[in-house]
């Protein structure tokens, strides 16, 4: 993490040359570093180099395509050039590969909520919740969509509904920005999780 830690800050004070050139020196050292392939395809991205980023990132999936993250990261890189169809593509194979990816979940969440399909999107962040439950950012997506949901019923008796755990299929079609992807590790120590859920 230290070379990752040194380009991004050098990134951050416009020593993009520098910057880059570290990020290649840190995934040298570890093919499979996420937050290297991201930062080092958010440089090429933010400098007109979308090509290369590409590319960057598909190398990554060709050599690792029974992992989920390359996928994550091609989707987040579909987002941000407009395509959600193509994020979310990515994103059911990145869920085929690991059914039970909190992020993955979550971020297909987000484009089911941006493309209006609530009910997707809050049996997605039900799923990412079950798999890790402590994720603020999806709780407060969720919460929100259940106030969403609450005012419907109310208006027209329909439900924004979900099951708990629900059964995964592709097709089904959005996405926590870059610097709020639900992050992986292991939750605080300071809460209990909530009870399990009944079926």
């Amino acid at each position: 993490d230290y070379l990752h830690n040194l380009a991004s800050a050098l990134k951050r004070e416009g020593q993009l040359e520098e910057a880059e050139r570290i990020y290649l020196r840190a995934l040298s050292a570890n093919r499979s570093h996420q937050p290297s392939y991201h930062g080092l395809a958010s440089l090429y991205r933010e400098q007109g180099r979308g090509a290369e980023a590409r590319e960057l990132l598909s190398g990554w999936q060709g050599e690792q395509p029974y992992t989920p993250e390359p996928f994550i990261e091609l989707a987040w890189l579909e987002k941000e050039q407009g395509n959600l169809a193509g994020a979310e593509r990515y994103l059911a194979q990145a869920l085929r590969i690991r059914p039970n990816d909190h992020v993955a979940a979550a971020q297909l969440g987000q484009i089911y909520e941006e493309l209006n399909q609530p009910d997707r999107a809050y049996a997605l962040y039900r799923r990412s919740l079950y798999t890790r439950w402590y994720e603020p950012e999806v709780e407060a997506r969720l919460s929100r969509l259940e106030r969403r949901g609450s005012l419907e019923e109310t208006s027209s008796n329909s439900l924004i509904a979900g099951p708990l755990e629900p059964e995964w299929t592709a097709g089904a079609t959005p996405y926590l920005g870059a610097a709020t992807f639900p992050a992986r590790g292991r939750p605080s120590s300071a809460s209990s999780p909530p009870p399990a859920p009944q079926s």
